[in-house]
């Protein structure tokens, strides 16, 4: 029997308040997060992972 845990979801307003984040990882979740959307806190840092990891064009 598997437990399952929910994790808190935020807006994108509350994910750039999130004492968690530093001033330049805020800057890019500013960029990356939609509107209207809900980020686990998790979600937010995977964003800013896979953007960094992308190829540049």
């Amino acid at each position: 029997m598997s437990k399952s845990v929910k994790q808190t979801t935020y807006s994108k307003a509350q994910i750039l308040k999130a004492s968690c984040f530093t001033p330049l990882q805020r800057d890019f979740l500013k960029a990356l997060l939609e509107e209207g959307k809900f980020y686990t806190v998790d979600d937010a840092a995977k964003q800013i992972e896979q953007y960094l990891k992308q190829e540049a064009k």
